[in-house]
């Protein structure tokens, strides 16, 4: 279990661009040499982008909603003004 827990870690500090150069030459060399572990950092990089498009999405649904409520049609005139000529 702790092996998994620190390839992961690895894995984490690798896709967020927080290894030192030898480290992410060893990391490299682990991917051509090891096919399970290659799969591995593929999915947690899957993993990743989803997680990302899905905070986009909930992000721009709440920024929808905050639009809709300012700017609606019982949204104050004058508010509205000020954001636009923003």
């Amino acid at each position: 279990m702790k092996r998994s827990w620190n390839e992961t870690r690895w894995i984490d500090r690798f896709l967020l661009q927080k290894l030192g150069l030898s480290n992410r030459n060893n990391f490299h060399k682990r991917i051509q040499s090891d096919a399970a572990f290659a799969q591995k950092v593929e999915w947690q990089q899957k993993t990743y982008q989803i997680i990302r498009i899905s905070g986009r999405r909930k992000l721009k649904k709440e920024i929808q909603q905050i639009e809709a409520h300012l700017l609606g049609s019982n949204g104050d005139q004058k508010l509205k003004n000020q954001i636009y000529n923003i």
